[in-house]
C-alpha cells in the first residue's frame, strides 16, 4: 500500500510520533533501512567514519555558515532546546473564544441542520468516520502532552487506533 501523504505535511511532532511508534512496534533494523534504501539514501554497512568527523566533513563540503562545535558536552546539546515551547494549555480567553465561535456557527445555521443535529444527539451518538479519526488525533494529541505516560498505554493506544483506522477505513 503506497502512502499518498506529501513529506512536507509531516512535522516534526509527526516524525516523532512515528519514530516512537516504530520503537514501541520493535521495528526491525532491516526494515529501517529498507525505507532509507526505497527513498534513495545508500546504506554503507562497512562505514566506519565517526559520526563528529562525517559532520566537519559534510559541513566544510558544504561551507555552511551554521558552526558545528564537537567540543560542546552532551548535556549541552541535549539542552539546546529546553526553552522551546512545543505545547501550551489553552487560557481563559483562548476557551471563550472558541466557545463563541462554536455558537457563532450555530446562529450562522439554518434552522433544518440544527433540527437535524438535536434528533441525533437526542437518540445516539453517530459514529462517522471523521469522527473517529479526530477523536483519535485528540486523544493522540492529549498522550503526547502528557508527562510521563507509560510506554505500555502508548502500546494500547496504538493498537485500538489501528483497529480503528482497519474498522473504519481511516488512511
Amino acid at each position: 500500500m503506497e502512502d499518498t501523504t506529501d513529506p512536507s505535511d509531516i512535522s516534526v511532532l509527526d516524525a516523532i510520533e512515528l519514530l516512537s511508534r516504530s520503537w514501541i512496534n520493535k521495528v526491525k533494523s532491516e526494515t529501517v533501512q529498507n525505507c532509507f534504501r526505497k527513498a534513495g539514501f545508500s546504506i554503507n554497512d562497512d562505514d566506519d567514519i565517526p559520526l563528529a568527523e562525517l559532520m566537519r566533513r559534510e559541513l566544510a563540503a558544504v561551507d555552511s555558515a551554521v558552526p558545528f562545535d564537537c567540543s560542546s558536552s552532551f548535556d549541552e546539546y541535549c539542552e539546546m532546546d529546553q526553552n522551546v515551547i512545543c505545547c501550551d494549555l489553552m487560557t481563559d480567553t483562548d476557551i471563550l473564544e472558541s466557545v463563541e465561535e462554536v455558537e457563532k456557527n450555530v446562529e450562522n445555521s439554518s434552522p433544518m441542520e440544527l433540527e437535524e443535529v438535536q434528533e441525533v444527539s437526542a437518540d445516539c451518538f453517530v459514529i462517522t468516520p471523521s469522527n473517529v479519526k479526530s477523536n483519535l488525533k485528540n486523544m493522540s494529541e492529549i498522550l503526547q502532552s502528557t508527562e510521563n505516560v507509560p510506554v505500555k498505554l502508548f502500546e494500547h493506544f496504538f493498537a485500538i487506533e489501528q483497529f480503528l483506522r482497519d474498522r473504519y477505513n481511516l488512511v
